[in-house]
C-alpha cells in the first residue's frame, strides 16, 4: 500500500535525523511533492523525499561538514546528496 509506504519512509527520515546531531527549528511536509523539508538551528535546511528510504543517505551526511552549506537535498535520487 502506498500510505504504509510513505509512513514507514517518514518515520525512517526522522529517527535517522535524529542522529545526525543538528538542533531542529521546523519540520514542514509538503503532500503535493512528498516531501519533507527540516531547518535547522545553526545550519542548513534539509529536504528529503518520502517516496523512498532517506535514512541510508542520512548516514552519510553526519560524518560531513556543512556549516557553510545553505541546504542539503535528498530528494531527487537514493542515492544522491545535492549540497547548496
Amino acid at each position: 500500500m502506498e500510505e504504509d509506504r510513505f509512513v514507514g519512509n517518514l518515520i525512517s527520515i526522522l529517527e535517522s535525523f535524529y542522529k545526525t546531531g543538528f538542533e531542529v527549528k521546523r519540520i514542514t511536509f509538503n503532500k503535493e511533492l512528498e516531501e519533507v523539508h527540516i531547518e535547522t538551528i545553526d545550519g542548513p535546511a534539509f529536504r528529503f523525499s518520502t517516496r523512498f528510504d532517506s535514512s541510508k543517505n542520512i548516514d552519510m551526511i553526519k560524518d560531513l561538514d556543512f556549516k557553510k552549506a545553505e541546504y542539503i537535498d535528498l530528494t531527487v535520487d537514493e542515492n544522491k546528496i545535492y549540497i547548496k
